[in-house]
């Protein structure tokens, strides 16, 4: 277990936890899902089917999307605010992508390794930087080789975040750091 120096927000918690992963256990495939559980474990099979499935994917994560058969239970006025900052996600990225923030992603030990030494910039829009640095790595024409976006059946909001609603203010300074400190390939 790792103690961290003081709180680094959930980027700096999920990469000191990846990291430790990544030195004791020898597994193919690392991920992480929130600790609420608002994403059930069983996804995780999901995730790592996609992953085996296509040779060339290094990154599935969960999507967050209300279609037939799918049990995503959230509130209306957090659906709506996750849909306009996920088009202003869409538009930094330059990638349509419907939920970079669902708390459901695995990676293979490859890109873990390289998406998880540095730290991040952004305390909790970490999971937006991934997509950056794995932009920079394999390029914008080759992101659907290695990224695959899957609904997941199951999400349901717990309540309880620890995300102050005052933090809506800074997403967009967050963005706006992202933007500039991923520049070269975004």
């Amino acid at each position: 277990m790792t103690t961290l120096p003081g709180n680094r927000g959930k980027a700096g918690a999920v990469q000191a936890g990846m990291i430790q992963a990544l030195q004791h256990f020898s597994s193919g495939y690392f991920g992480y899902f929130d600790a609420d559980l608002s994403t059930p474990l069983e996804e995780s099979a999901r995730l790592r089917s996609c992953l085996e499935e296509k040779p060339t994917l290094e990154f599935a994560f969960g999507s967050r999307v209300a279609i037939l058969g799918a049990r995503i239970e959230r509130k209306l006025y957090r659906h709506f605010i996750g849909r306009v900052i996920a088009t202003f996600i869409s538009n930094i990225l330059h990638l349509m992508v419907y939920d970079t923030q669902c708390g459901a992603k695995l990676f293979t030990r490859e890109l873990a390794v390289k998406v998880f030494e540095k730290p991040f910039i952004t305390r909790w829009l970490f999971d937006v930087e991934i997509f950056g640095r794995i932009i920079g790595m394999y390029g914008r024409k080759r992101i659907e080789e290695v990224v695959v976006e899957v609904p997941v059946k199951s999400w349901i909001d717990k309540g309880g975040s620890k995300v102050n609603w005052t933090y809506g203010f800074r997403v967009f300074y967050d963005l706006l750091r992202i933007r500039i400190h991923y520049h070269s390939f975004l």
